[in-house]
């Protein structure tokens, strides 16, 4: 089960952005923490200063009392009456603003106002004071101290309901600090955190994606050079991995069609290759036919224009040995000489024949017959011939030949050529094997001797009409025998190794028909 890059990628950004979100959000919500104790601060810093005014006043006080009574100016006695009134004013004011508005928050802050209030209230006796003074010229000493522990009492509420404010402040600016702190951590945390996400996701994009990419490239490029070989593996089971699994189905698909590409052109190159060997084949047979032809004619000039005066020079040579041998008797030198005339018109006459069987090769005539019996004929007839030459030859004969048509007389032929050719090329000593066996629907001949072989350049034409290391030959005793064996649909072959011996093997199929020439 694959899954989506892209999906993955949209939920982790997703999640960056919830972070970042987060994040900010409770920076502001702490940034807003802070700015809340700022306004607190300055609010709780005029209240200070309306208490600290308060107090300021109250000492005011003492001193325009004092100075009256020391001096009796009337001014004095004016500005405490105006202080006095000032002062109640600013606790009335103070009250009012921070009682109703709920910025008083302790109960001693509140019972210390109440304090001061009730204080203020006392202070009524300044007014007494004086004019008791200014009508009687009597002080009346007793409500003087209390009116100055009236006046000191408000200024010592004054300090002590400041230094509340101040440790009010003091918390505050703890608490803001403490914010400061964790805004710090968790910017710190952030970058952090924001700093392996990033080299988390550059290893995580180089090696899932950017990595795997280029993998995929180079074997592309491989691929347009011709090697389809190369695949690519993951364990990825995003597109990644569909990518890669799609590329290996290409890989395939497109080895399996180069394969088959590759089979059909070999088997045209095959196909090629035997159309030109046959067309060579073919080529040759028209040459030797061409040849045959030229010797036919040449064969019915030499007919019509040797034979018969060959026959009489025949017929002559013979009268005059016998008229030579009753005057001068057969060891005479003249008779010598007539019998040699006679023995060279008789190899002349008996190449004439060959040459006349060549041309005219007769039709193979196809009879069930047993190719092992016409074997043991040829042996039998060649054993005196053989046994002259001390030539020792070894019949390898299969048993399970079958009787198949062919035409027995020209098969002998074969053999017999063969046969001699092998007693030739073979010293005094050496040996000639015949051996048979069945291949499928063939008859394999093999005719092989341990003579001195034939040489490379000398065995492609030996199946070429008037081609013969013998000086003796006509060349034409191979060609009859490859012709017989090609009238009956068959092949031979030939190989030899110079110093080992010469191997001659014949395929005859048993069918009748399977290429003959019926």
């Amino acid at each position: 089960m694959f899954k989506k890059l892209g999906k993955i990628i949209t939920i982790l950004n997703v999640i960056g952005f919830v972070l970042v979100m987060l994040v900010g959000g409770t920076s502001i919500f702490f940034a807003k923490q802070i700015l809340d104790n700022g306004y607190k601060i300055e609010h709780i810093g005029l209240e200070i200063n309306e208490v600290d005014n308060v107090r300021t006043d109250a000492l005011r006080l003492i001193h325009h009392i004092h100075t009256f009574f020391i001096t009796q100016d009337p001014a004095h006695s004016t500005h405490a009456n105006k202080t006095v009134a000032s002062i109640r004013k600013q606790v009335r004011d103070y009250w009012r603003h921070n009682h109703d508005n709920h910025r008083i928050k302790s109960q001693k802050e509140s019972r210390l106002f109440g304090t001061i209030s009730e204080n203020v209230e006392g202070l009524v006796l300044v007014n007494n004071i004086i004019e008791e003074f200014t009508m009687a010229g009597i002080l009346d000493r007793d409500k003087l101290r209390q009116l100055e522990g009236l006046i000191y009492e408000i200024e010592d509420t004054a300090i002590t309901i400041n230094k509340m404010h101040l440790n009010q402040i003091a918390e505050w600016e703890k608490d803001s600090m403490v914010t400061m702190w964790k805004i710090l951590i968790l910017y710190v945390v952030f970058v952090i955190g924001g700093g392996v996400s990033v080299l988390v996701g550059h290893r995580l994009l180089t090696g899932k994606v950017a990595k795997p990419i280029m993998e995929v490239a180079t074997a592309t490029l491989e691929f347009a050079e011709g090697r389809y070989s190369k695949r690519v593996h993951t364990d990825s089971k995003t597109e990644i991995g569909k990518l890669y699994e799609s590329f290996n189905e290409m890989a395939d698909k497109l080895q399996e069609r180069d394969e088959l590409l590759r089979t059909f052109n070999e088997k045209l190159e095959n196909k090629v290759r035997a159309r030109t060997i046959e067309l060579e084949k073919a080529h040759e047979k028209l040459r030797r036919t061409e040849k045959i032809a030229a010797v036919g004619q040449i064969a019915a000039g030499v007919t019509h224009e040797v034979r018969h005066p060959l026959n009489s020079l025949s017929l002559s040579a013979h009268e005059l040995s016998k008229e030579i041998s009753g005057k001068l008797g057969e060891d005479s030198p003249a008779y010598k000489s007539a019998r040699l005339f006679n023995f060279e018109i008789n190899r002349i006459n008996n190449i004439l024949e060959e040459f006349i069987n060549f041309a005219k090769f007769p039709e193979p005539r196809f009879f069930n017959n047993d190719i092992n019996t016409v074997i043991r004929e040829v042996v039998e007839s060649m054993f005196g011939s053989l046994k002259e030459k001390g030539v020792k030859i070894e019949l390898l004969l299969g048993e399970h030949i079958p009787s198949f048509k062919f035409d027995a007389r020209q098969f002998k032929e074969i053999f017999i050529n063969l046969s001699e050719n092998a007693c030739k090329a073979t010293e005094n000593g050496g040996t000639v094997e015949i051996s048979t066996s069945i291949s499928g629907n063939n008859v394999i001949i093999k005719v092989m001797d341990t003579g001195k072989g034939i040489s490379d350049n000398v065995l492609g034409k030996i199946f070429s009409p008037f081609f013969s290391t013998d000086d003796t030959g006509l060349g034409l005793g191979l060609p009859i025998v490859q012709k017989i064996v090609e009238s009956h649909g068959g092949v031979i072959n030939c190989t030899s190794k110079v110093g080992y011996g010469t191997k001659f093997e014949i395929t005859i199929p048993t069918e009748l028909g399977a290429g003959a020439l019926v």
